[in-house]
């Protein structure tokens, strides 16, 4: 994603794009909690930035149908180290996602899902994130996921919009990537009720099946000398 991002700031000879006007009660709050304190050996900090992503993102998984994800942030590291882009992953959270319908598609149990970070990104150009989602219902275990670090969705945008600067938000830009490819993989730790969860969002999910669109909003913080 460091094409993505690193287009919206000024270069020598270059205009940012117009800015769009949105509602302040719209701009999620950012926070820089997340941010690496610590850098690789020898990573000069002038060469470096922070990146908050926050996405009210929507999308179809599986058996479920078009579906309106709980908001996401992600933060990252990234700069130059001997000369190559470096980046240090700083974390990922997720509000859970509620299923309408519950765990039985009757309303009587409860049924949401919350996104995870499954181990492995790569934010140069589009890039990609794995992730696994966390199945929470009060009948099943807390070990319930579909997907894990092993076997994740893997989700590679491969569309996106020209970041734009947000009005009245010096420093906020807003995009929108897209990604119709990734497949959804099969649960685990779900116990009993397995086969049920499987049913439930339609496991696995092949590529193809599955869409999902990410309005991201994005900050970038430059890091300073204290960070080594």
């Amino acid at each position: 994603m460091r094409k993505l991002f690193a287009a919206v700031l000024a270069t020598a000879g270059l205009l940012l794009p117009a800015q769009i006007a949105i509602a302040d009660d719209e701009v999620p709050p950012f926070s820089y909690a997340d941010c690496p304190q610590t850098l690789p050996p020898g990573a000069d900090p002038a060469a470096w930035r922070c990146e908050v992503l926050i996405t009210d993102a929507n999308g179809t998984f599986g058996a479920l149908g078009k579906i309106q994800l709980g908001r996401q942030r992600l933060t990252f590291a990234e700069g130059r180290l001997n000369g190559q882009y470096a980046q240090v992953f700083g974390g990922l959270r997720a509000e859970p996602t509620t299923v309408p319908g519950g765990l039985f598609g009757k309303g009587l149990v409860p049924l949401a899902f919350q996104v995870r970070y499954a181990g492995a990104s790569d934010f140069n150009g589009l890039g990609f994130v794995s992730l696994k989602l966390k199945v929470i219902s009060p009948l099943l275990p807390r070990t319930c996921f579909i997907g894990t670090d092993s076997d994740p969705m893997m989700v590679r945008p491969e569309s996106r919009t020209n970041p734009v600067p947000v009005d009245g938000h010096p420093g906020v830009f807003l995009a929108t990537i897209k990604d119709t490819r990734f497949a959804i993989p099969r649960s685990s730790g779900c116990g009993l009720f397995t086969s049920i969860v499987e049913h439930r969002f339609g496991l696995p999910s092949a590529s193809g099946r599955n869409e999902i669109t990410l309005p991201t909003y994005t900050s970038i913080k430059q890091y300073d000398a204290s960070h080594r």
